[in-house]
């Protein structure tokens, strides 16, 4: 049972998720077999944050939420909570995030902090990567930045090279996306390049997704397929946290060159992998994007009327820099079906 668990362990932290999921589930039924029920809590624990990591989100938050309530009742007990509860916390925050709840994310991540203290584990790295990615997705890069740079101090200080690389990349996207810094972009490729070398593949689609996105908004097309191949390499792992962005992406590019069917495709495909991970978030950007694109073929008239219920999403959903833009598009289409009924 304990050989499976680490099986399972050390794959999810190559990136095998799948692979780790199934060693996990052989533990746990050795476990119980066995009759050793606190390495079956252990065991549920972990599996729960692999769930996470392949998107089957219902499970995980359930094995989550067991494994972290029988810790606070052994804490009051016997005191102290173990600080993988921190961690576990911190990945059912980042489940609430991607599904647009950050709210409820924000203050799973405030109780996992709080766990951590001033502690310089790597799990504290792990936690804080993991709220950096919430505030990325929400749309507030500043802080994205402000709590990187935290970690970044955290990780050189321990030598924890690849949650430097984490969290240098995602310091990295979050600069680019708030003023399109291609310094940021740089960063974030550097730090991708790095993971690359090492093997490393540990929720590697995020990166991926981030790069695609940042690359056909450069230019950068030929750069942007490379990324792309990447991100569904990792689906087939499991792991499709970076795959709507990239076939949002990927739908610009072929609405482009006008190939209108192929966007089409590429969009249905964004919205299966929202619905698969239950993302308003994912499906919310998802609708912008078809907007946009419907727009700028010359149906905006079939699409103005949805800019307001996006922005009314996002702003229910907190990702107020999201939502301030999309008011400056029907502001700018506003203004210009003022100007052509004047002329």
């Amino acid at each position: 049972a304990r050989a499976k668990y680490w099986l399972g362990y050390m794959c999810y932290g190559f990136g095998r998720f799948k692979k780790g999921v199934g060693h996990a589930r052989d533990a746990l039924v050795l476990a119980k077999q066995t009759g050793d029920l606190r390495l079956a809590a252990q065991i549920e624990a972990t599996l729960g944050q692999i769930l996470v990591a392949t998107c089957d989100y219902e499970e995980a938050i359930a094995l989550i939420d067991v494994a972290v309530d029988a810790k606070r009742q052994r804490s009051r007990l016997r005191g102290g909570m173990a600080i993988g509860s921190a961690y576990a916390l911190a990945c059912k925050g980042s489940v609430l995030a991607d599904r647009g709840d950050f709210a409820a994310a924000h203050q799973c991540f405030n109780e996992a902090i709080e766990l951590l203290g001033g502690s310089t584990h790597p799990v504290a790295n792990s936690v804080r990567n993991w709220i950096c990615v919430a505030y990325n997705w929400q749309g507030q890069w500043e802080q994205a930045q402000l709590i990187a740079a935290d970690s970044v101090r955290i990780a050189e200080n321990t030598r924890a090279l690849l949650l430097l690389a984490v969290s240098r990349g995602a310091a990295g996207y979050a600069a680019w996306a708030a003023t399109g810094d291609l310094a940021g972009l740089e960063r974030l490729k550097e730090a991708v390049r790095w993971m690359e070398e090492r093997n490393g593949e540990f929720y590697t689609s995020l990166q991926y997704g981030w790069l695609v996105e940042a690359c056909v908004a450069e230019g950068q097309i030929e750069a942007a397929r490379t990324y792309a191949v990447r991100v569904f390499q990792r689906v087939r792992h499991g792991e499709r946290l970076g795959e709507a962005i990239t076939c949002r992406a990927l739908a610009r590019v072929a609405a482009n060159h006008g190939r209108i069917p192929q966007a089409d495709r590429w969009l249905n495909r964004a919205e299966k992998a929202a619905i698969v991970r239950g993302s308003m978030r994912e499906a919310t950007l998802n609708q912008l994007a078809r907007v946009e694109i419907l727009g700028g073929q010359g149906k905006s008239r079939t699409a103005d009327h949805l800019l307001e219920e996006i922005a009314t999403r996002f702003a229910q959903m907190k990702m107020d820099w999201h939502a301030q833009n999309v008011i400056k598009m029907i502001t700018q289409i506003d203004d210009k079906n003022s100007k052509l009924h004047d002329s």
